[in-house]
C-alpha cells in the first residue's frame, strides 16, 4: 500500500503590518482671545477655505488671512480658532499636527506680529510654535509650515489658534498704527496606522511526487486539503 506522509512546515504564524497614511482636518473655526497676542480683541471673519474641500497632506488648495490695524492710541488683534476634527475609525501610532503660515507686517515703522499655537487638551493650556515680529513696513517671512508631534492625542481634544496683531502708533491724534496679517495656507493631522493579518504558513506534501504547497488561514479550517483535516497528533497523515 502506497504511503504518503504528509509533513506539515509550520513555522510560527507572522503577523504582517502594512503602514497607512490618514490626513485629516478641521471642520470649524471661529474667534477667540489669545493672550500670547495681546491688546484689544477684535471678531475676525469666519475662513472655512483654509480647511473645506481638501483632501491627502498639505499645504493645498484655497488659504485665507487674518488682517489687523491697530490704533493710534491702542494696540489690537484677531485670532481665529480651528477645532471640531474629521472622524476616524482608526488608530494611530504616530500623530502630527501641521500648520502652514506666513506673516506680514505694515505702516511705517509700527509694524505688528503674528502667532500660532496648538493645543492637546481642548483649549486648557498652550503650545506655541510660531511667533514673528515685524516692527516695520514691508516687512514678510517666509511660508513655514509647522509641525509638533502629539501622538496619543484624542482628535477632539486638538485645537489650533493663530493671531495678528497690529501695534499702536505713539499716542497721537492722528498718527499713524501698525498691521500685521498672517496668512494661513493649510491646517491638517497626519496619521499613521497598521494594517495587521495574517501570513499563510505553507503545508508541504512529500512523498513519489513532486512536493505541493497549499497557503490557508488559520481562522479557517475548512480551507485546508481535506486529507491535513482527519490526521493525528504529530503531523496529519494517509495510508
Amino acid at each position: 500500500m502506497k504511503r504518503i506522509i504528509a509533513a506539515l512546515a509550520l513555522s510560527a504564524a507572522t503577523l504582517c503590518i502594512a503602514q497607512s497614511t490618514e490626513y485629516l482636518r478641521p471642520t470649524a473655526d471661529a474667534t477667540t482671545t489669545d493672550a500670547d497676542c495681546g491688546g484689544s480683541n477684535v471678531a475676525s471673519a469666519i475662513m472655512s477655505t483654509v480647511y473645506t474641500s481638501k483632501s491627502g497632506t498639505g499645504p493645498t488648495g484655497s488659504s485665507a488671512l487674518i488682517d489687523t490695524m491697530g490704533a493710534y492710541n491702542s494696540q489690537k488683534y484677531k485670532a481665529r480658532l480651528f477645532s471640531t476634527w474629521q472622524s476616524t475609525s482608526n488608530t494611530y501610532g504616530a500623530l502630527t499636527i501641521n500648520v502652514s503660515v506666513q506673516c506680514s507686517t505694515f505702516s511705517d515703522s509700527y509694524g505688528g506680529k503674528c502667532a500660532a499655537g496648538y493645543s492637546t487638551n481642548g483649549g486648557t493650556s498652550w503650545t506655541n510654535f510660531y511667533s514673528y515680529n515685524g516692527n516695520g513696513s514691508g516687512n514678510s517671512d517666509t511660508q513655514h509650515t509647522l509641525t509638533a508631534t502629539i501622538t496619543g492625542t484624542a482628535l477632539s481634544s486638538i485645537q489650533i489658534r493663530v493671531c495678528s496683531i497690529g501695534y499702536s502708533g505713539d499716542g497721537t491724534s492722528g498718527d499713524g498704527q501698525g498691521e500685521a496679517q498672517i496668512t494661513i495656507y493649510d491646517i491638517w493631522t497626519t496619521g499613521t496606522y497598521g494594517v495587521g493579518g495574517i501570513a499563510h504558513p505553507g503545508v508541504q506534501v512529500i512523498g513519489k511526487q513532486q512536493p505541493r504547497t497549499w497557503l490557508f488561514h488559520l481562522s479557517d479550517p475548512a480551507r485546508l486539503p481535506s486529507f491535513l483535516t482527519a490526521g493525528v497528533v504529530g503531523g496529519p497523515h494517509v495510508q
